[in-house]
Order: C-alpha cells, then structure tokens, then sequence
C-alpha cells in the first residue's frame, strides 16, 4: 500500500458482492486510485473475492480464512495501511471520494478532532439520522415508549434534522473519516463488541479522552442500509442486543440501574424476535 496518499478508503466484505462491486464503482467514479483502496473479505463465498480479483486487481485485499466480523477486520485494516487518516466505509455505500477528501480540511483547523462524519442519504435522497448519543440503562425503555408513542427518539436524536454542522457524540460508522493520530490514541475498536456497538464504545473512549467528532452535512455518502446484516436476521437481532447489554454492563455506574437497563434491553430482545418469526 502506497503511503503518498493522505486518505485510505478501508472496507469489510462477508458475502456483499454486488454492493462491493457497486461501492467500489463509486469509488472509482470519483477519482480513488487503486492504490488508495483496501478490502478485508471475511471468507465469502458469494464470488465477492473473485469479482475484485477480476475487475480490482490492483486493490489491496486482505483475504480472511475466517469471518473475523467488522471489528476485528477494520483493526486488521487499519494495522496494514500508513496513511495519514482513514476513510472506513460500509460496503453497502456509494460515495464521492473526492468529496470526502474535502473533510480532510478539518483536521489541520482542529488538532483535537478525531473524526469527521459526513451526512448518509438513503438511494432515493432522504436524510438517514445517523447520529447518536451514548445510551444509558433508561434508553430501552425510552425506545420502547417512544415507539408506542411515537415521540421523538432522545437517543437517536430523532430531532436533528441531520442538516447542520455540529460536534456529535456518535455518528454511525457507514461512512466516517478517521485521524489515525486519533486512532493510535484512543485504540482500535473493541472485538468484545464484533459487530454492533464497537463504534459506540469507541466514540465513547474518544469522548472521554477529551477528542472531539465533527458531523458535516456538506459532504454526503448514499447509504442502502443493512446490506450485509439484512441477510442475517437473527445473526444481527442477536449481536445488536448482546452488544447492547454488554455495553450497559460496562458502563455502568449502579448496578440496580444497569440490570434494569439490561432487563429492557433483552425484553426488546423477545418482542423483536416474536415478530421476526411471524414475519
């Protein structure tokens, strides 16, 4: 891997094919040389790794035995590339390379921020609300009140309409750049947390080491949301919820207020699975 660029785009495949495919054509479009492209395929055997062999040969790809899931193949990434920051994008997106370069700006003006996320649009151009605050053992159940309720989601910040430039706590990690200054600090991402949550927790370390995250609307990423979790229903019922509770747990400061918080977490657990079955 080349290191005379500034920016490396980073992405984890399992069994995404023709998203891969599409979201490398983005890149592509957009002017990202191959050389500024790295993939770690987690064993697909949907033709993901011939297909870039075929019509990427130049990009770097990690080939993984096993499915070592996003956290542990981003760090892998991470760990096999030198540039200056780090561009980590869900296979499931279509972006402008060129625009996300524009965001590297931010950094030089700000030496403690440690992210930058742009805004993610669904494939027809609605705003997606992609950032979050760190939930607490109250959130389950909130979640649960505001969906019987329809009231706004306080942890999903439901009332922000995603169009303004502000310091966030927790974009989604679809589509973000990273300081790998930031990085080095702060740590790579938790594998206690495979799939959901690893960027949670790790915002969270960043918050508490006193960086800072920049949401940006003026760059935006297509995002179809799901591509690879959709595929497995239950693999992500599971995982978003163990991550959940787990994240809970750790966090915690009173035990009483945790396990209830926990409580919540595995009685939206039960009802989700209910209706995943009699779907």
């Amino acid at each position: 891997m080349a290191e005379s660029h500034n920016a490396v785009v980073l992405i984890v495949s399992h069994n995404t094919c023709d998203l891969v495919q599409r979201c490398l054509q983005a890149l592509h479009d957009s002017g990202a040389p191959d050389d500024a492209i790295a993939i770690a395929d987690n064993a697909s055997t949907d033709g993901t790794v011939e297909m870039i062999r075929k019509h990427y040969p130049a990009l770097r790809l990690i080939e993984n035995r096993s499915n070592l899931m996003y956290a542990e193949a981003t760090n892998q990434l991470i760990e096999a590339t030198q540039s200056r920051y780090i561009i980590l994008l869900n296979p499931d997106t279509q972006p402008d390379y060129t625009a996300l370069c524009r965001l590297l700006s931010h950094f030089s003006d700000s030496p403690e921020l440690a992210a930058v996320a742009p805004q993610l649009r669904g494939p027809r151009g609605d705003i997606q609300r992609s950032c979050r605050r760190f939930p607490t053992s109250a959130t389950p159940w909130l979640e649960v009140w505001s969906a019987l309720t329809g009231r706004p989601s306080h942890w999903k910040m439901t009332t922000f309409e995603h169009d303004s430039k502000e310091f966030v706590l927790q974009p989604m990690f679809s589509a973000i750049v990273i300081s790998r200054n930031a990085w080095t600090a702060i740590g790579g991402l938790n594998t206690d947390y495979p799939l959901f949550f690893n960027d949670v927790e790790w915002c969270e370390r960043a918050y508490k080491s006193g960086w800072q995250i920049l949401f940006d609307p003026a760059v935006f990423v297509v995002h179809t949301h799901g591509g690879t979790t959709l595929k497995y229903p239950w693999r992500k019922l599971w995982h978003s919820h163990i991550s959940f509770a787990r994240f809970l747990w750790r966090t915690r400061t009173n035990l009483a207020f945790a396990l209830w918080g926990i409580a919540g977490v595995w009685l939206a657990f039960g009802v989700r699975g209910i209706v995943l079955l009699f779907k």
